[in-house]
């Protein structure tokens, strides 16, 4: 899957049963769209550095997780199809 990414390399992906899924979070708007599914999380390479698997104490996620830790908000439907954001 590719993301969108604006000039600073950010990127917004809005995760929704289809049901949900704002009109707006299309790629030509800049946004990923993933169904949110029953296919679950899949596994981690166990080798990889910033594995969430090594978190074992609350509070640790961005200094485990260093540069792939997710920065992240919630909304509803009808606030992101009226603003385009969170």
């Amino acid at each position: 899957m590719q993301v969108p990414l604006d000039a600073n390399r950010d990127y917004t992906i809005v995760v929704s049963r289809p049901e949900d899924r704002p009109a707006n979070a299309t790629e030509e708007n800049g946004v990923a769209w993933m169904d949110w599914g029953t296919r679950g999380e899949g596994l981690n390479n166990p080798n990889w550095a910033n594995t969430p698997d090594q978190i074992t104490k609350p509070g640790t996620e961005p200094e485990i997780m260093g540069p792939y830790f997710p920065r992240l908000s919630y909304t509803d439907k009808k606030t992101f199809e009226e603003d385009g954001t969170n």
